[in-house]
């Protein structure tokens, strides 16, 4: 707190402060010119945040001068309105470094306004110099020691609730996907738009063992460096702790398709896994709404995850796109047993099903088929034609080539385990 005893200006210093006192707008011009100056933020400001904040310095500047004028430090009540502005910055966005620039930029042109009057006036020169200068001194660091705590608690306690109200979001979408009314509550609490596209992240991070404290540390750690790689705001992010991995529900870009928002997250998670050396592994859902939507994805994200780690180790990121296909036929039966009676029909002559796997290896390439099968260009392509005799089929007919490509994929999988890294999905 400020010393006790507040100076009193006296002669032509005391005048130019009961001046000032009544109408500060000349310093406050001043101090404002400055902040746009050398503080981009001000310049962008809305005008009633621009409003605010020049109401603000005519306030602070007012005390300040009066101060001076009566020898009384501001009031309890003149205190707690710095302190208000101080919560108020808090949920208008601007940067505690940027508010207290701004007592800087006042101190500096306070002084400057009595500065005129003392160069031309032996008294009052020493009075600025060797009385009110002590105090002002004092005066600006208490304002600024004020407002800085009452920023810091404010932000502290809007932590905290975000934090809750995160939880809960998640909780809402783990527990209850059907309720869509709460959800949408809470997302709007958090100031998101409950009805935007979202793709979930489930990140594989190698972290310390540490108190939880500081694990939320690094968690809000990674999550910022994911912010800044899909070029979002830090608070546009959703993420929770959830069976032991990170996940984060990523903004999607309004009317994105399917296709395009993959591929962008993919870019971003792959720079991401790059950029953070905790970074193990990234399974990445596809994009969906709602809170049933939001679920879906994660559990898309450690899907993909899963099957990317055992069948492509030597990758970071895994999108479920790449084994979409696998798992929706995998989850229908009759479409499995089509899938299924196409490869029995080659199982008479296993040469045919080796020969087709390797086709499909080799992307279709004849040459490249022949010459990792050891046989004539003529012999591989006598196989091909018995197999599109047996089938009923044509090896260059997309459908075909879908459908057989994905039926020996299920057929490797079953043959090699769940648990063998063979059986991956196949990679980007």
């Amino acid at each position: 707190m400020i010393a006790a005893n507040v100076p009193k200006a006296t002669g032509a210093l005391r005048e130019r402060c009961a001046q000032l006192a009544a109408d500060p707008s000349s310093v406050t011009q001043r101090v404002y010119a400055l902040l746009e100056e050398f503080e981009e933020s001000y310049s962008r400001l809305l005008p009633t945040l621009r409003h605010d904040v020049l109401q603000f310095l005519d306030f602070a500047a007012k005390l300040w001068f009066n101060s001076v004028l009566t020898g009384t430090f501001p009031s309890a009540d003149e205190i707690e309105t710095l302190a208000q502005t101080g919560r108020r910055r808090v949920h208008q966005g601007m940067a505690l470094a940027s508010v207290l620039r701004g007592f800087r930029f006042g101190g500096r042109e306070a002084w400057n306004a009595l500065l005129g009057c003392a160069q031309s006036n032996p008294e009052a020169r020493d009075e600025l110099l060797f009385v009110i200068s002590r105090y002002q001194l004092e005066f600006f660091d208490s304002l600024s020691q004020t407002i800085s705590q009452a920023y810091l608690d404010e932000q502290y306690q809007r932590l905290r609730w975000r934090d809750s109200l995160r939880h809960e979001l998640a909780s809402l979408v783990f527990q209850f996907p059907d309720d869509v009314a709460a959800f949408q509550r809470t997302a709007e609490a958090l100031g998101l738009d409950p009805t935007a596209a979202r793709v979930a992240l489930v990140l594989d991070l190698k972290l310390s063992k540490a108190t939880p404290t500081r694990l939320e540390g690094e968690l809000d750690r990674v999550t910022l460096s994911t912010s800044r790689q899909l070029k979002c705001g830090y608070e546009d992010l959703v993420r929770v702790l959830h069976r032991e991995r990170l996940v984060i529900w990523a903004p999607c870009i309004r009317g994105d398709t399917l296709v395009a928002a993959d591929r962008r997250i993919f870019e971003n998670a792959v720079a991401l896994a790059r950029v953070v050396p905790e970074v193990q592994a990234i399974g990445v859902g596809l994009m969906n709404q709602g809170p049933a939507g939001w679920a879906t994805s994660v559990d898309e994200g450690f899907k993909a995850l899963e099957f990317g780690v055992r069948g492509h180790a030597n990758q970071k990121v895994h999108l479920y796109s790449d084994i979409a296909v696998n798992e929706s036929v995998r989850r229908t039966n009759n479409v499995l047993r089509y899938l299924d009676s196409l490869l029995e029909r080659l199982a008479g002559e296993p040469e045919l099903l080796v020969t087709l796997q390797t086709y499909f290896d080799g992307q279709q390439r004849r040459k490249t088929a022949a010459d990792a099968l050891g046989i004539h260009p003529n012999t591989l392509n006598h196989r091909l034609e018995r197999i599109e005799s047996l089938l009923g089929c044509k090896l260059d007919d997309a459908g075909w080539i879908a459908k057989l490509h994905v039926a020996l994929r299920l057929r490797q999988r079953s043959l090699s385990g769940p648990d063998d890294p063979r059986a991956g999905a196949p990679g980007r």
